[in-house]
């Protein structure tokens, strides 16, 4: 299904959508003319706004025709550049946090530093068994007992005891 005849008369819309949500006026106090939000420019919005009826059909636009990937990606990045800027100013980021995330691939990423009792960073290695994880730092130590196990048994002392007193 090809909504657009040329990859041109889709970036056309694109831009079109974009003049549709925001108007250009004159900032009086600045002396400069700058844009106005007349309407949040958003992914669905922009989907409804080309004539698809969801916001994954546009992205799924790209699949079917290579010569639209590029057109459909910088429509998406403008709106990704709009919502960012929001982002840095926003005193309540959530709802957009959550539209970028989710449009727009980003994700919140936390890095922690396990130390060990000595202070240092615990490093870790795989073993052929991808389910283990050794802890390469370790020192090697006798296995611990198993739950259930019984220690080897102590061998028997023959003979007498003696204190170290002499008999004789």
């Amino acid at each position: 299904m090809t909504i657009y005849p040329t990859p041109q008369s889709l970036a056309d819309k694109i831009n079109e959508y974009f003049d549709y949500c925001f108007v250009m006026r004159m900032d009086k106090s600045l002396g400069i003319e700058r844009p106005y939000e007349l309407h949040t420019p958003t992914y669905s919005g922009l989907a409804r706004y080309l004539g698809f009826s969801t916001r994954s059909e546009l992205l799924g636009y790209c699949n079917k025709d290579e010569r639209y990937t590029e057109v459909v990606k910088r429509g998406c990045l403008r709106l990704e550049d709009y919502l960012e800027g929001k982002l840095v100013y926003s005193k309540a980021p959530t709802g957009i946090m959550f539209a970028l995330k989710n449009n727009a691939g980003w994700e919140e990423k936390t890095k922690q530093q396990l130390m060990g009792s000595d202070e240092q960073p615990l490093v870790f290695g795989w073993s052929d068994n991808a389910k283990d994880v050794i802890d390469a730092t370790a020192m090697a130590v006798k296995p611990a007992v198993k739950e259930g196990v019984l220690p080897p048994p102590t061998p028997k002392i023959e003979g007498t005891i003696s204190d170290g007193s002499s008999d004789d």
